[in-house]
């Protein structure tokens, strides 16, 4: 890993340290990154947050500099059911919810939540520490009161406003605006061109999910002078941290900058692979 950015940005009424690391694997192994950086130095950075990916990536300048390290993963987890033109009775939440992806499965149990439909379900502040892995199976088991279920969670591709509390799309489908995000539930999921600056990879495809709520900058569109969205439902192509001031006195002494955490963090490069 040898590209990385800090930067500060603005969220309501405080200054956030972020750190941007260009790295490809998958999010699972990501998570384990931060554990152990956090173990090993004594320090609480944390994936960025859903709201503060949002914040980012429309910003016209953090929206630049991120689209380097995009898409990049926030620290929820998103779970929700199969395509949308099941039998009624198929669109129910059964007692998991699998994913397979890449060399592993992933596997959510639904609990309280099991029988529900329309719904997506959150688990926000996730770390490595709330998987359980075995053989190739990685289990997300978290206390049901973590299951956060996201009611009115949209079938079809379309404009919609966020969850205030989780940044999922929720119906009903609204009209393009700056506000509103588009959601593709109806399509394979690989690269696809946009026509707005606003379309993001907020629930990448149609089949049964649980991963990562994915941001990622705008992307150039080579065929008009729009722009476009990449879509990446396993591997993350960068790591974005959020970083304290405190962590940032521990890692560089007294007198931090950016340009000393950025070296601090260049000068433990057998932490970061």
């Amino acid at each position: 890993m040898e590209d990385i950015e800090i930067i500060k940005i603005g969220y309501k009424s405080e200054q956030i340290n972020l750190g941007l690391f260009q790295r490809e694997c998958s999010f699972l192994d990501d998570y384990k990154f931060v554990d152990k950086l956090n173990s090993k130095y004594g320090i609480d950075l944390k994936v960025i947050r859903p709201q503060v990916a949002e914040l980012l990536v429309n910003d016209p300048q953090g929206g630049k500099v991120a689209s380097d390290f995009s898409p990049f993963m926030t620290n929820v987890i998103v779970a929700y059911t199969g395509r949308m033109n099941l039998k009624e009775t198929d669109r129910q939440l059964r007692s998991e919810i699998f994913y397979s992806g890449g060399d592993r499965s992933y596997i959510l149990p639904t609990k309280v939540h099991e029988g529900k439909q329309g719904i997506a379900i959150v688990v926000p502040d996730v770390t490595a520490r709330d998987f359980n892995e075995d053989n190739g199976e990685v289990i997300l088991d978290v206390p049901e009161e973590r299951l956060l279920a996201v009611e009115n969670f949209p079938p079809t591709n379309g404009w919609y406003h966020l969850d205030s509390l989780t940044t999922i799309p929720i119906e009903p489908c609204v009209a393009e605006s700056v506000e509103a995000r588009y959601l593709i539930r109806e399509q394979k999921p690989t690269y696809r061109t946009g026509l707005s600056s606003q379309l993001e990879p907020l629930i990448p495809f149609s089949g049964e999910y649980v991963g990562p709520l994915y941001r990622c900058a705008p992307l150039v569109d080579a065929e008009r002078a729009g722009q476009a969205l990449a879509l990446q439902p396993t591997t993350t192509k960068g790591l974005i941290l959020e970083i304290s001031d405190k962590d940032l006195k521990t890692m560089t002494g007294e007198k931090s900058s950016l340009e000393r955490i950025v070296n601090f963090f260049r000068s433990k490069k057998e932490d970061l692979t």
